[in-house]
């Protein structure tokens, strides 16, 4: 079953408690399809200031329902619980789930996956940039193979 629901785990609760399983409402565009497999990045250190920290969105990428797989953005907004979908230039890598996102300086740096279309484990580095107005995949490179990964 693939969802599209939020959890939240309250860490400022004592003990820690789990809240949410609902589903934020779109405030353009729509929700993102249910999926698994995706990649939740959450922003901070957005330009006019690289070194400030927002913490209020977290950009989703990517994954699969089963039989089709995504090579889209949505950004959640954690303050009205509401998603967007960014207008984003440049050219989008190919779809994929399975991969590992980690951002750093308002750039979204994407790595590796899995596209089962293609039954291709992919092994490219791809980067978002969601500094600029209208975001931009600014292209990549391809690295060697590997597996195992876990961005910092």
């Amino acid at each position: 079953m693939y969802l599209n629901d939020v959890n939240v785990l309250n860490t400022r609760s004592t003990p820690f408690q789990w809240t949410g399983g609902f589903t934020p409402s779109p405030t353009s565009g729509s929700t993102p399809s249910p999926t698994g497999g995706s990649t939740p990045s959450l922003t901070g250190g957005f330009a006019p200031n690289p070194t400030s920290t927002d913490y209020i969105s977290i950009i989703i990428c990517c994954g699969n329902s089963g039989a089709r797989y995504f090579n889209d953005v949505a950004v959640l907004n954690t303050q009205t619980w509401s998603w967007t979908q960014p207008n984003i230039t440049g050219t989008a890598p190919m779809a994929r789930s399975d991969h590992s996102s980690v951002m750093v300086n308002g750039q979204m740096i994407m790595f590796f996956g899995y596209n089962e279309p293609s039954a291709m484990y992919l092994n490219d580095v791809n980067v978002l940039n969601t500094r600029s107005t209208p975001f931009q995949w600014t292209g990549g490179f391809t690295p060697s193979p590997t597996s195992g990964s876990t961005p910092s």
